[in-house]
């Protein structure tokens, strides 16, 4: 019972999120997937990076990235440079407005979390954001090791 009612809670984390991107469609400046916009995002924080990182960091396949960073380069988010050390890859290199949309994301999330963050009681604040940030930690540490430990045995071994 107490498991059922933390899982309910834990997944507003989920709906939250979901809250965040449905307000952005609202504003109309979203206009690229999701994976584009994680694609992008991973470009922007790993200049020079290549369509093997991207793979490995967002566990899509090869196909879907070449897709991606194909409209990214149309659409003048990125630049590809060849790999001076490897002739096979490209280095894939954002460019200014890739940059201006990740601050457009951001302001973005900030003006969503400012409005939410007025409810929490000041008493409450440095509890939530010490959870908050033991939440995102542990994530971060889950996706760091390719969300092994989350994974059927038969599947930890492909990794």
């Amino acid at each position: 019972m107490v498991y059922d009612i933390a899982m309910s809670e834990l997944r507003k984390i989920s709906k939250i999120a979901r809250n965040v991107s449905l307000y952005k469609n609202s504003l109309g400046t979203n206009q690229m997937s999701a994976n584009a916009y994680e694609a992008l995002r991973l470009i922007v924080k790993h200049p020079g990076s290549n369509s093997l990182f991207l793979v490995t960091r967002m566990s899509v396949d090869k196909a879907l990235i070449s897709r991606i960073v194909a409209q990214l380069k149309k659409d003048e988010y990125i630049t590809i440079q060849d790999d001076p050390n490897d002739k096979r890859a490209k280095k894939l290199f954002p460019t200014s407005k890739a940059t201006a949309l990740k601050l457009l994301n951001e302001s973005e999330d900030e003006v969503f979390y400012d409005f939410l963050e007025k409810n929490i009681p000041e008493d409450q604040k440095i509890v939530f954001y010490k959870v908050l940030d033991s939440l995102y930690e542990e994530s971060k540490n889950l996706r760091h090791h390719n969300f092994a430990e989350l994974k059927p045995e038969h599947e930890r071994n492909k990794d």
